[in-house]
């Protein structure tokens, strides 16, 4: 048995951090006996969990205490250590990201006793340094993956007759015939397409991406024969795949996270000799989703140009993404694919962007501009920084009247409350301060739309809101 029990409280009573983030709290040790610790040590780390093989990274320990603890006795260390900056914490079908901050007392003769207590980690700023990215995928044409089918029945053909001395030409006729039949499959799937389209090229723009950036593709061909397309796609799609176990035991579980699929052109009569160029366009979704490996887990993003061909095997063609956060590529990106030219990032400084706010920006845009960037902390204090103070018409669902102001939350009014509230789309999360007068007003309007006058207060990066002082009801 250990000589010692654990116990850590974190300073934050939520325990969400942003990435990189100081935790701070304190380890308690309560001794069953007189106990040598030879290094009490805190650390942050994260793990997988779901149906893949477990991944675990933990950041540098820090020693907070190294000594002699007596029977009977409870002690405290304060501790102070940085959360991981990636990945954030999530939660998917197959794969899922906790944080955690560790204490494990190292006690000579003895079990080590450890103590893990689980925060939340939002994503704050990161580099590409900073991210394990899975690798590209090797992608098969059509006539090689024939050509290895063929080999792999060929092969097994000259396993059989050396392991069971079955007749050698009824073993070669039979693996002729099956051979011959899977490779005038895997021919037909390959030819016939290129029969009728002739040679069909996509030229892929920037793969790199950012939640909300735009991904284009130029599809251009000649076609052969007059034929009758059911349209032209592209589709994104976003799958986790996971591999348990290993050896004999290896199972690989993969799910499609996210999908869309985007038409860009319609059904239609091709005409032989007619040169087509189309377009392909989609955009990333601003969802946090982003192309990781950790481990034996991976989420991987692919984009597909696709033909839909009548009759016959559609032509496709595959090409990996990578999809990071904005900051990772130096640049923050809105909801419909454009880099954000307005306030959040407008000049190189504040006031640059604080003067295209006093031009004139309604509270929706406002909302829009914090809902792009809430991910990004460098932005959102940025894009905070740039509004502050500024009247605006507000508009808000009321959710519920704290009953007591938090203590990490600033005051507005000496008589004041604080409401939770939210905006309705995009859905993003607001903090009301009211004066006290408008209470009971507010506590009846639960879960009704509220318009009033106020100005930004500022961004809480923690639980992602946006601060709002109501001056006017």
């Amino acid at each position: 048995m250990a000589k010692c029990d654990l116990e850590i409280e974190l300073e934050s009573a939520d325990a969400r951090f942003l990435g990189g983030e100081l935790v701070r709290g304190r380890v308690i040790v309560r001794a069953d006996s007189d106990v040598h610790c030879r290094n009490l040590s805190v650390s942050a780390g994260w793990f997988t969990r779901g149906r893949g093989n477990i991944a675990r990274e933990t950041g540098t320990p820090v020693s907070v205490f190294s000594g002699a603890v007596e029977a009977g006795q409870t002690r405290s260390f304060d501790f102070e250590v940085a959360c991981l900056p990636w990945p954030p914490t999530g939660d998917g079908h197959y794969l899922s990201v906790e944080h955690f901050v560790e204490a494990t007392a190292d006690i000579p003769w003895a079990f080590d006793p450890v103590v893990t207590v689980p925060i939340h980690v939002s994503l704050a700023e990161v580099t590409l340094d900073q991210i394990t990215l899975p690798s590209p995928p090797t992608v098969l044409g059509g006539m090689a993956l024939v050509v290895i089918l063929i080999s792999a029945i060929v092969a097994s053909a000259f396993a059989t007759i050396a392991m069971t001395g079955f007749g050698f030409w009824v073993v070669l006729v039979l693996s002729g015939v099956i051979g011959g039949s899977m490779a005038a499959i895997g021919i037909a799937f390959y030819l016939l397409p290129w029969l009728v389209l002739g040679h069909v090229e996509v030229q892929w723009g920037q793969t790199k991406l950012a939640p909300g950036e735009r991904i284009c593709g130029t599809l251009s061909f000649t076609p052969r024969q007059s034929q009758r397309i059911e349209g032209i796609d592209l589709k994104l799609s976003a799958s986790e795949r996971c591999v348990s176990g290993s050896g004999s035991n290896r199972k690989i579980h993969q799910h499609v996270a996210f999908e869309e699929v985007i038409q860009a052109l319609a059904s239609t009569e091709l005409q032989p000799g007619q040169s087509q160029r189309i377009e392909l366009v989609g955009h990333i979704p601003t969802i946090d989703l982003y192309s990781m490996k950790l481990g034996d887990n991976e989420l991987l993003w692919q984009a597909e140009a696709r033909i839909s061909l009548s009759g016959m095997p559609n032509w496709r063609e595959k090409v990996p993404l990578t999809v990071v956060p904005g900051s990772a590529l130096g640049r923050a990106i809105d909801r419909h694919g454009e880099a954000i030219e307005s306030i959040s990032t407008a000049g190189a400084d504040v006031n640059a962007a604080r003067d295209v706010a006093d031009g004139g920006i309604s509270f929706g845009e406002t909302v829009e501009q914090f809902w792009n960037v809430k991910d990004d902390l460098a932005l959102s204090t940025r894009l905070a920084d740039a509004v502050v103070e500024l009247p605006m018409e507000v508009d808000a669902v009321i959710d519920r009247r704290l009953l007591y102001t938090p203590p990490d939350e600033p005051k507005a009014y000496p008589d004041g409350h604080v409401v939770l509230a939210h905006y309705d789309d995009p859905p993003l999360p607001l903090t009301l301060h009211i004066p006290g007068h408008l209470a009971g007003a507010v506590e009846d309007l639960s879960g009704q739309n509220w318009r009033t006058m106020g100005e930004v207060m500022g961004w809480d990066a923690k639980g992602q809101r946006l601060r709002i002082r109501v001056t006017d009801a």
